[in-house]
């Protein structure tokens, strides 16, 4: 498990100190936010069996909202590494890659 605390900028540009274990989650969270263009509902329950390699890169296979079809949504290598060093930090498991902690 990772410890101890890194320093980001907060709101209005104060600095903020937050632990590294929520610091993980948040940056791979955003990331995957910000380059996969999904939905908050397709973001919270993504799974780890739904990154998929493509032609040098990644993508997510995401099911839409109406639950029929599937679709890709890119991943970004950054967005990837991120997710994968929050697996392997987190403290619980879960089906899911964004879980909760305590």
């Amino acid at each position: 498990m990772i410890h101890g605390a890194v320093l980001v900028h907060g709101p209005l540009g104060l600095p903020l100190l937050l632990p590294v274990l929520l610091a993980t989650l948040l940056a791979a969270l955003l990331a995957t936010l910000a380059t996969g263009a999904l939905r908050v509902s397709e973001l919270i329950t993504l799974q780890p069996g739904q990154i998929r390699r493509k032609a040098g890169g990644f993508v997510l296979m995401i099911v839409g909202k109406n639950d029929v079809e599937e679709r890709e949504a890119p991943l970004g290598r950054g967005a990837q590494m991120l997710i994968e060093a929050w697996l392997s930090a987190r403290p619980v498991d879960s089906e899911y890659i964004f879980t909760a902690f305590d």
